[in-house]
């Protein structure tokens, strides 16, 4: 993974709507120091990478496994399922999470805690992974960042659907 930018300058607070089981709210960021990123497929933090803000990550999910998040602690166990404790102990200032692991009460718990936690919507597409980078770059506070990576996530899956169909068949039966 490859960040758009080193280190974007952030603007914090930000304001953002969490998408939460119980209906959506509106969250306010104002410290993105120590970041946990939560979902099945480990695509929050590898956004959260691209974004050039992967020093900020603290802990993962045993899904998120591309270089440079492989040291940080875990903080699921038995595959998928969010330890508290283990969380805890990270002192995370932001939990981003799609809702994908759990379980939810978990979750609640760390925000009754003080750790503000934000649900974002997570489509599994190519549309989806360019708006999933337009949705976590604005609760980090960096959103022309996230409009460059969700630009960048276009054009590669263009280019990829383009290098496909220039070598794919084009009559029946090839």
């Amino acid at each position: 993974l490859v960040p758009v930018e080193a280190s974007p300058a952030q603007s914090l607070p930000a304001t953002v709507v969490s998408h939460d089981a119980g209906g959506d709210v509106e969250v306010t960021i104002d410290d993105t120091s120590r970041v946990i990123a939560l979902d099945l497929s480990g695509s929050i933090a590898a956004t959260i990478w691209g974004l050039g803000l992967g020093d900020t990550l603290v802990g993962r999910d045993i899904s998120t496994t591309f270089d440079g998040a492989a040291d940080l602690p875990v903080v699921t166990s038995g595959g998928h399922s969010i330890d508290a404790e283990s969380v805890l102990a990270l002192r995370p200032t932001l939990v981003i999470t799609d809702g994908s692991i759990g379980p939810r009460d978990v979750l609640t718990q760390l925000r009754e805690s003080g750790v503000t936690v934000v649900f974002v919507d997570n489509e599994p597409s190519f549309d989806g992974a360019a708006q999933l980078a337009r949705d976590v770059s604005a609760t980090l506070g960096v959103p022309a960042t996230g409009e460059v990576l969700a630009q960048r996530i276009q054009d590669d899956v263009a280019a990829k659907i383009a290098e496909i169909a220039a070598v794919a068949p084009t009559a029946d039966g090839d």
